[in-house]
């Protein structure tokens, strides 16, 4: 693990050449340190030597997931999309996405989606066609199209490099997909641009096709028609793994649950499966050892085949494969052991797993199953029995059916009681990290639905084995395991009631996450001295505490203390500058200001594209440091401005939303009831602002200097917006919002008039950079900003070229679409920072830039 950390952070600098000598020299100072006759062997060099080996393994292996040939579809890549033709072979099973409506004020149904990966063996862009390698997300906007794992293919789109987050708290898809062993994304406009090739698949391609299409068939028998239920969606997530089949509700109902780990196939489903076949053919059936484990082995690997690959998939399997092999060889069994060795084998399949949330949670939870829940336990039972309670081993003998059932049903949800609450409490700090969430329920929901889910992993594996050798048994189980999958979802539903079901926050910081697991690790695997003598006085009942319970308490302490520290202080501390971050939220336009005291603004929020900018935005409002919004303006009632306010205010507190007072036309009304509809049911009718209009946030001053409150009807929404400056620490931004010819005129006329001043140093481009001529190059010229920001989802040429004619080489004009969101940091002493962390093609020439 650490040298694969070390690689990924150098990146592809090291040859394999240079690994293979320092192995070298590592092995011959192995055996040059190993026991001779007579000498003993230095046991500390030679745990370092082999450390030294591992760390160059990691390394090695991970480097040439770096280093590509030269026919490898990443070496080709350009910033923008390319029209390509490729070939290659499904090699995992394609999902078709049904529609999914991001944007509730869109005019339009986004179309179906058929996703797979691809591996490329035929670039066919060029005649003649040459050879490629490496493996495409691809993406068909259409559905109905029968495609099977293992076919090989010809598909023409766009090809795009994989995109990282370009915006502060979104997620890193480019390194998701990294770690599915993906190189790049290829759009395919429609199902006329896919062709099958006339290549049957290979053996293994279709054994693997046809025992999931079996499976499928078996499991949903004869609800094949019924494949868009929730129920029937969550039997293919939970059952088959087909992990990608969950939607965003399904995702959310188990988040706010605290239940996100069911939707995947774990080793809580192979333990489920495994301890089943071995209760059933070793304690009902009466079969040897080695028979019983030989079944169990082989429904283990089958169950394997039909699920989808990841990681707590493969750490499961081996568990299995190595207890199974223990009894075949009567050999003893070490969870440890084959806990290590299964993240060997994970790691060196695909050492990018490393950093994928599923490795991670998976092995601490484990880990913690098999050190930290034993230790619990005991602890518990201990205490219990102390007190004369009916369980644990010291207890007396029951001597009624009634006693030994309370004992037994005591004992088992003392142990699930435990279980649920530790692996809960020990993988908080890694969601934390991943996911910027947390469940206070998490634990109860674990506990509550752990039963349901075990009896629902069992009666759908039982139904698709019944349907395949007993039909009959299989109509009676399938039912059932339906019914079972409503149930589950009904009880995941209740805990959306329960108060502070999902708390959204900011990620705790890296130094509080490692110390936490560095701590119980210590205390885990340390030997802190021997206890305090306990020869005290006569008549003295007590024992001195420990010296490690000493430490561990004050551990404990410490780590608490840090984390309530994080939770409760304010999010401005640490920095005195004032931040104005520009999303890049495509066609539309969001804009976000924090000052050091934990005021927030938000300046429109909104996008005509099928996503949601009031998640985008409150990820980056999060991550920002912010825990509500202050002050929400929206510039004038086009969709494109705020669409994405409603999740806005469910995600995050707003005090007060305000926009402008212009709503006597239809269109205008008719949109502002469409926008209330959509807002909570908390929330307040909007404030009206008008020029003149003062606000303040902290340190920054308010001025709305457009459109003043009378106006004649035939003035356009667009014109009609509001026209907001910025102004802290001396320095000014101004945000016109859509304003137009007439809006422009009108505020040069002002202007020259000596009424208003439109001097700034910021501008957010009005429209989105649109351009009208002479009148923008004036407009412009009015203003004379150093900085230009176009809130867009293609790049403006027309724009860069009349600021370069009318501004000269002083001024710079960054657009969303090109380098993601735009971050202007205003110091106390007044300096300007323009910031673009968050470029989609991950440049590092994006450093931050001190504005004159």
């Amino acid at each position: 693990m650490g040298g694969i950390w070390l690689s990924q952070t150098l990146g592809p600098v090291l040859k394999p050449g240079w690994l293979a000598g320092c192995a070298a020299c590592l092995m011959a100072a192995l055996l040059a340190t190993t026991r001779k006759p007579g000498r003993p062997r230095p046991g500390t060099v030679t745990t370092a030597i082999l450390a030294g080996l591992a760390l160059i393994a990691g390394l090695g292996r991970h480097q040439l997931t770096l280093h590509h040939p030269p026919n490898h579809v990443s070496t080709g890549l350009a910033a923008e999309p390319v029209l390509t033709r490729v070939a290659g072979r499904i090699v995992n099973s394609p999902l078709e996405r049904r529609p999914t409506r991001l944007n509730p004020f869109i005019p339009f149904d986004p179309a179906p989606r058929t996703q797979f990966a691809l591996a490329l063996d035929e670039l066919r862009t060029v005649e003649p066609p040459t050879a490629a390698a490496g493996h495409l997300r691809v993406t068909i906007k259409a559905a109905g199209l029968s495609l099977r794992l293992g076919q090989r293919v010809e598909v023409t789109g766009h090809l795009h490099p994989l995109q990282g987050p370009s915006n502060p708290g979104q997620p890193d898809w480019r390194a998701w997909h990294r770690q599915q062993g993906l190189d790049a994304s290829l759009i395919v406009p429609g199902a006329e641009h896919l062709t099958v090739l006339a290549d049957p698949p290979t053996l293994w391609h279709r054994l693997v096709a046809a025992l999931r299409t079996r499976a499928h068939s078996l499991l949903f028998e004869p609800y094949a028609d019924l494949e868009t239920e929730p129920s029937t969606r969550l039997l293919d997530v939970m059952i088959l793994g087909q992990r990608s089949v969950a939607d965003e509700e399904l995702n959310e109902a188990f988040l706010r649950a605290g239940g996100l780990h069911f939707l995947a196939v774990s080793g809580f489903n192979v333990a489920v499966l495994a301890g089943t076949t071995w209760l059933l053919f070793r304690k009902t059936l009466r079969r040897s050892r080695r028979t019983t484990a030989l079944v169990t082995f082989c429904a283990t690997l089958l169950f394997a085949l039909v699920t989808e690959p990841n990681a707590p998939i493969l750490r499961a399997v081996v568990s299995v494969v190595l207890a199974c092999l223990a009894q075949l060889t009567h050999r003893p069994f070490c969870p440890l052991n084959w806990l290590a060795l299964a993240a060997i084998c994970i790691l060196a399949y695909n050492p990018n797993q490393l950093f994928g949330a599923a490795f991670q949670l998976s092995f601490v939870q484990v880990l913690s199953l098999i050190t930290l829940v034993p230790a619990a336990y005991r602890w518990i039972l201990r205490r219990l029995v102390g007190r004369g309670a009916w369980t644990g081993p010291a207890a007396p003998e029951a001597r009624t059916l009634a006693q030994l059932l309370r004992r037994q049903v005591g004992r088992a949800a003392l142990g699930l009681a435990v279980t649920c609450t530790c692996a809960y409490l020990i993988s908080q700090p890694l969601v934390l990290v991943h996911f910027g969430r947390f469940a206070p329920w998490g634990w109860l929901s674990t506990m509550l639905l752990s039963p349901v889910v075990a009896f629902l992993t069992l009666v759908s594996i039982g139904a698709v084995t019944a349907n395949a050798l007993l039909p009959p048994v299989g109509a009676l189980l399938t039912p059932i395991a339906h019914r079972t999958a409503t149930f589950l979802l009904w009880s995941v539903g209740l805990f959306e009631h329960f108060p502070a079901a999902v708390i959204e926050c900011s990620p705790p910081p890296a130094w509080l996450v490692i110390g936490t697991y560095g701590g119980l690790l210590a205390l885990l695997t340390s030997r802190v001295g021997p206890r305090c003598s306990t020869t005290t006085a006569p008549g003295y009942p007590g024992r001195l505490i420990s010296a490690r319970t000493l430490v561990a308490a004050g551990l404990a302490t410490l780590l608490a203390l840090a984390w309530v520290g994080w939770a409760i202080l304010p999010p401005g501390l640490g920095h005195a500058d004032c931040v104005l971050c520009v999303l890049a939220v495509g066609n539309g336009s969001a804009a976000l200001l924090t000052t050091p005291g934990g005021q927030t603004a938000v300046f429109d929020v909104g996008t005509d594209t099928n996503s949601d900018a009031g998640q985008t935005a409150a990820a980056a409002l999060r991550r920002l440091g912010a825990r509500g919004v202050d002050l929400a303006v929206v510039s004038h009632l086009n969709f494109d401005h705020y669409s994405g306010l409603p999740t806005l205010m469910r995600r995050l507190p707003v005090q007060r939303w305000l926009t402008g007072g212009y709503t006597e036309k239809p269109a205008a009304r008719r949109a502002l009831a469409n926008l209330l509809r959509q807002l909570p049911p908390q929330a307040d009718r909007p404030e009206v602002l008008a020029a003149p209009a003062h606000l303040s946030a902290g340190p920054v001053e308010l001025e709305v200097i457009w459109p003043p409150p009378d106006l004649p009807g035939k003035w356009t929404v667009n014109d009609r917006s509001l026209v907001i400056r910025l102004t802290v620490h001396g320095r000014t931004v101004l945000l016109p919002g859509d304003i137009q010819r007439d809006a422009m005129r009108a505020l040069l006329e002002a202007e020259r008039d000596g009424r208003l001043s439109l001097k700034a140093d910021v501008l957010i481009a009005p429209h989105h950079g649109s351009v009208f001529g002479k009148l923008t190059a004036d407009f412009y010229a009015a203003v004379s900003p150093r900085l230009v920001v176009a809130s867009s989802l293609a790049g403006r040429p027309k724009l860069k070229r009349l600021v370069q004619d009318t501004l000269g080489p002083v001024s710079r004009v960054l657009v969303t679409g090109e380098v993601g969101a735009v971050t202007v940091r205003v110091t106390p002493a007044g300096q300007l920072v323009v910031q673009t962390p968050h470029s989609r093609d991950g440049r590092p020439s994006h450093r931050p830039v001190a504005l004159p």
